[in-house]
C-alpha cells in the first residue's frame, strides 16, 4: 500500500515520541534525504532517519529505531572519536557495540 504524506507525518511524529521516550531524553529526531542508513550522532545528541525508512513496513522501521537508541543509552560521547583513533573498523564496531 502506498503511503501518503499524512502517513509519513504521522510515522515521523511517532518515531520522534517514541525514540526520546526510549533514549530517556530530548534526543533531536530528523528525517533526511541525504541520509545513507540510520545513524545516531553521540556527541550532537541526534538520530537521523534516512527520507526512505519512512516508506518502509512500521516493524522494519522500528528496528532501525531501536538499534539507534541503543547507542543512545549506551556509547558514551567521544565513542566515534576513539573508534577512528584505535583504527578498528567502524561498521563492526557499529554492530557489536550494541
Amino acid at each position: 500500500m502506498l503511503k501518503t504524506d499524512l502517513d509519513i507525518i504521522k510515522q515521523s511524529m511517532y518515531s520522534a515520541k517514541l525514540s526520546r521516550m526510549l533514549a530517556q531524553e530530548n534526543i533531536g529526531v530528523e528525517f533526511s534525504d541525504r541520509a545513507r542508513t540510520a545513524s545516531f550522532a553521540p556527541k550532537e545528541r541526534i538520530l537521523t532517519f534516512p527520507y526512505s525508512t519512512a516508506f518502509m513496513d512500521h516493524d522494519i522501521h522500528e528496528l532501525f529505531m531501536f538499534h539507534e537508541i541503543g547507542h543512545a543509552l549506551h556509547l558514551p560521547e567521544d565513542s566515534i572519536e576513539r573508534v577512528k583513533n584505535s583504527g578498528a573498523d567502524h561498521d563492526l564496531f557499529n554492530i557489536v557495540s550494541n
